[in-house]
This record gives structure tokens, sequence and C-alpha cells, in this order.
């Protein structure tokens, strides 16, 4: 009985959006970010996206609430779908290895419509970031929103190269090849932004920790991965005292991701050095 009044629910919240989507068509700006807000306590991040699109078409220039807004609906659609995805490439890797040809087949397929989706999302926000938000924070010269905007078009590129290094074939070479380059040209804009900003700030402090997550993993460069993060690292420690209570909790729980990474890639940076030195006495 439990189950099915929840079904009931789901149902019922799923449909008053649905319909919402469609009734919403000439509201204002306002109604518009009420049913982005709905839809993220609602969690239906897909009709958020919809609603978030509409915003930005209607006017570009987003306060610090909408960014972190449409950050959400963005990473709430993609982030299962990459989860899936890898779960997918896991399993497929399992198939071939015990050579269950029609079984890898299938997978593989599924997998493939995932990483559609996955590219769908990414190139829609590509979208509205290179036409809409980067052009109006550019002429208003928002240096906050203009990091904010490169770090995310940096982060999605990551996503699509990562997924392109996974698979390994020759076809994925010139994709992980172009996603890699627009990352990093996204990720060199904003660590240019990010020097107008305090280095204890959370999102300059979240972007050098993405960044450096771009050289380790993308990359395969783990002592510039390091270095990135303990100059931000060490930078912060120098400005904590200085942090409202609200900033300090924010930039205190990236600095534990921050110091994670550094104890998990000090170990690559050191075989990184032994391995160029090795080559450099051959």
């Amino acid at each position: 009985m439990i189950n099915g009044s929840r079904d009931m629910l789901s149902s019922f919240t799923e449909g008053l959006v649905t319909y919402a989507c469609q009734d919403l068509e000439e509201e204002s700006r306002e109604e518009l970010i009420y049913m982005a807000k709905l839809c993220e306590i609602a969690e239906c991040y897909d009709d958020m996206r919809i609603y978030m699109k509409k915003i930005i078409q209607l006017n570009s220039e987003l306060s610090i609430s909408e960014r972190n807004l449409l950050s959400v609906a963005y990473k709430q659609s993609v982030n299962p779908k990459r989860h899936s995805w890898t779960m997918t490439s896991s399993i497929c890797s399992k198939l071939s290895e015990k050579n269950e040809i029609q079984q890898l087949k299938m997978a593989q397929l599924y997998q493939q419509r995932i990483e559609h989706e996955i590219t769908e999302i990414c190139n829609e926000l590509f979208h509205l970031l290179d036409h809409y938000l980067i052009p109006t924070a550019n002429r208003i010269q928002d240096g906050e929103a203009i990091l904010f905007f490169f770090k995310m078009k940096g982060d999605y590129y990551r996503y699509l190269a990562f997924q392109s290094k996974l698979r390994g074939n020759n076809d994925d070479g010139e994709l992980l090849k172009y996603y890699s380059q627009q990352a990093l040209q996204a990720y060199e804009t904003a660590r240019t932004m990010s020097t107008t900003i305090p280095a204890s700030d959370p999102l300059r402090l979240g972007f050098a920790l993405n960044w450096s997550v771009f050289y380790h993993d993308i990359m395969d460069m783990p002592r510039e991965a390091f270095n990135i993060a303990k100059e931000a690292f060490d930078e912060t420690l120098n400005e904590l005292d200085t942090l409202s209570e609200e900033s300090y909790k924010d930039t205190a729980f990236i600095m534990q991701l921050l110091r994670d990474s550094l104890t998990l890639w000090d170990y690559d940076a050191e075989e990184e050095e032994d391995r160029v030195q090795k080559q450099d006495h051959h």
C-alpha cells in the first residue's frame, strides 16, 4: 500500500511538472525561476534544464543563485548517466573476458545509447555557454561569472574526454584530442580569471580541484596535478582566518578533497619522475 501511494505521488508530481512545462510558454522570468526550483525539489532535473534554458534565453545575466540552479540542473542530469556509463563499461569488459559475444553486443549498444544522452546534455550546455552566458559575462565584465562558466565548460569537456579515453580505440583518438584541447582551453581561461578573487573562495578552490583532476585523469600528468592542488591548498591555508562561517564550511570541504587527492597523487607523481629519469638515462 505504501509503495502504491509513493507511485501515485511520483506519477502526480511528474504529471504536474509535465503540465507546467507545457503551460509556461509565455511566463515571466520570475515564474520560470520558481518552476526551476520546483523541479529541483521534485528531482525532475531534465525538466529543470528546460526551465533554465528558457531563463537564459530571456536574460542571460544570471545571479549567483541562478548560476547555482544551472549547475544543479546539468550536474544532476548528467552524473547519474555518467555512473551508468561506467557501470556498463565494467560489464562490457567482463563480458569480453568471458567471450560472451551476444551479450557483449547488447551491452555495448546500451552503453552507446547512454553515451549519446551524455553527449547531448553536454552539447546543450556548451551552446548556452558559448552563445549566451559567456558573451554576457564578458560584456558586463563579471569576473566571477566568467570563472564559473569557463570552469563549467572545462568540466563537461573533461567528462567527454574521460569517456573517450576509457574506450581507447583508434576512432576515439581524435575525439579525445579534441575534447582534451577544449577542456584545457576553458580551464586556462578560468585559471586567468581565478587570480582576481581570493584563493580561499570556494569557486576558485573548486576550480583548482577540478583542474588538477583534469591533469591527473586526462593528461596523465600526476606531478602537474599534484602541484596545482598543493598550491591551491597552501594558498588557502593563509586565508582561512578571513572567511565567514558559511564560506569556511564550503572551503573546508573542498580542502579535504584536495588533501585526499594530494595523498593519492604523491605516489603517482614520484612514479612519473622515476619514469622520466629512466628515459633520460637511455
